[in-house]
């Protein structure tokens, strides 16, 4: 049942879910397996990556493509560009959204459905990249929050070192809020 759940989870956010079950598989918490737990991870990121693609090669953007006004031809042929680049090049831009945290995947996933790449192609790639990225996430979670979470839970000050997480986040966000919200602006 918890490997069921760790799918569903990853299915839907995968980094964080991958993360959370290594750590926990490190404290051995319902006998999570650290390999049971990467299968299962891998799994459900495939199962992710394959969902928007799908999404994007049978979903309405390539209807949206039929329906343009005559007016856009410009914006059509941009399109076609565009598409016949993802057919050529999309491989790279999926490596490079799946091995940089994620940030792109989606859209590049769905590019690259309504560019109609090979799936054949893509395949082969996408597994590879997932090892890589899901086997780092797991060793993280196992060798690196495990036995951080442990020294934490195990502490007589576990507060303190809490307070201090939470503090750090606290500056970190706020000083990307305060960039973000344009930080050091001169009249």
């Amino acid at each position: 049942m918890a490997y069921l759940l760790l799918f569903l989870a990853v299915l839907v956010e995968g980094p964080i879910a991958t993360l959370a079950a290594a750590t926990l598989a490190a404290k051995a918490v319902n006998d999570l397996s650290i390999g049971i737990v990467v299968l299962v991870a891998i799994g459900g990121n495939l199962a992710a990556d394959f969902l928007w693609y799908f999404l994007g090669r049978f979903g309405k953007g390539r209807l949206s493509l039929r329906l343009l006004p005559g007016s856009t031809q410009l914006n059509r042929g941009r399109i076609l560009t565009v598409q016949t680049h993802l057919r050529d090049h999309g491989l790279w831009y999926f490596v490079a959204a799946k091995l940089s945290l994620g940030l792109a995947m989606v859209p590049v996933l769905l590019a690259m459905g309504m560019a109609k790449v090979a799936l054949p192609r893509l395949l082969p790639v996408a597994i590879v990249c997932e090892i890589v990225w899901t086997g780092a996430l797991a060793l993280a979670g196992y060798y690196g929050m495990g036995p951080i979470l442990t020294r934490i839970l195990e502490s007589e000050s576990a507060y303190i070192h809490w307070g201090a997480a939470g503090t750090a986040v606290m500056v970190i966000l706020a000083f990307f809020l305060w960039k973000w919200q344009g930080g050091t602006k001169t009249s």
